[in-house]
C-alpha cells in the first residue's frame, strides 16, 4: 500500500535520508523509530508529498508521489508533529473548514466533524477557541482533522510528543480502533519504543538517515 524504494532526501548537500527501502501493507501499522535527527520526518515529508525526493521511488495506493501528489493527498490523512490548528476558528470550524479542501459538502462536513469530535471526546469543546484547549485536546483535534476525509492511509508524525500518559493512552486507543474497525493503513514516526510496541505491527529503526533494523516490536525489544 506504501512502497518506498531507495528513497534519498538531501538538503543543501546534507543527506537526511540515505537510500532507504520499506513497504507498508494495507491495514498494517508500521512505526519509524529513532532519535531526533534520524531522518524520520524528512522521509514522512516525501511520502506525504510535501517535499520532493532527491532520489528513489515512493508509491502510495499505487500512485507515484512525484507524479500524482494531489491524488495521494486526497487519500491520505496527516497528523503533523507541530500544532498548526487555526487559532481564529472554533474547534468544530477547524474541522469543517479543512473538509472543504476535499470537496466535502457543508452538511456532510458538519456531520463528520460532530462524529469525530464525539469519537475523540471533544464534543463539549466544539464551540471553544483553540487557545483554551490543553495539549492533549489539541493533539486529539489534529487527529480528528486528519480523519475528516475518511483516509485510506493515516500518517502520524510524533503524535504524542509532550503529552501526559493519560492523553497518550487516549490517542493510542483511537488509532487502534481505526486499524481494527476501518482497516486504515498507518505509518507513524516516534522516538518512544513504548509507543511503537503499543501500535505497530512492524518497527523500522532509523538513525543518521539509514535503516538499522526492522522487525516485530517484541523481537526488536528483545534484540
Amino acid at each position: 500500500f506504501i512502497e518506498v524504494r531507495d528513497l534519498t532526501k538531501k538538503y543543501n548537500g546534507f543527506t537526511a535520508v540515505n537510500a532507504i527501502s520499506f513497504t507498508v501493507n494495507k491495514g498494517e501499522c508500521v512505526a519509524l523509530l529513532g532519535p531526533n535527527g534520524a531522518g524520520k520526518t524528512s522521509a514522512i515529508r516525501v511520502i506525504t508529498c510535501f517535499s520532493p525526493a532527491t532520489g528513489g521511488i515512493v508509491r502510495v495506493c499505487g500512485l507515484d508521489a512525484g507524479r500524482s501528489p494531489r491524488a495521494i493527498k486526497a487519500r491520505m490523512g496527516i497528523c503533523q508533529q507541530e500544532d498548526n490548528l487555526d487559532p481564529d476558528f472554533t474547534v468544530r470550524r477547524n474541522l469543517t473548514c479543512y473538509a472543504r479542501y476535499f470537496g466535502i459538502p457543508q452538511g456532510e462536513s458538519v456531520a463528520r466533524a460532530d462524529q469525530l469530535l464525539d469519537d475523540m471526546g471533544l464534543t463539549e469543546k466544539a464551540d471553544s477557541q483553540i487557545p483554551t484547549l490543553s495539549g492533549g485536546m489539541k493533539r486529539r483535534l489534529m487527529l480528528a482533522r486528519a480523519l475528516i476525509n475518511s483516509p485510506l492511509v493515516l500518517v502520524l508524525d510524533e503524535p504524542t510528543t509532550g503529552l501526559d500518559p493519560h492523553a497518550r493512552q487516549l490517542i493510542w486507543k483511537r488509532v487502534r480502533q481505526l486499524m481494527q474497525l476501518q482497516n486504515v493503513t498507518v505509518l507513524i514516526t516516534t522516538h518512544y519504543m513504548e509507543e511503537a510496541s503499543q501500535l505497530a505491527d512492524r518497527v523500522i529503526l532509523m538513525d543518521n538517515g539509514k535503516i538499522l533494523l526492522e522487525g516485530k516490536p517484541d523481537a526488536m525489544i528483545h534484540q
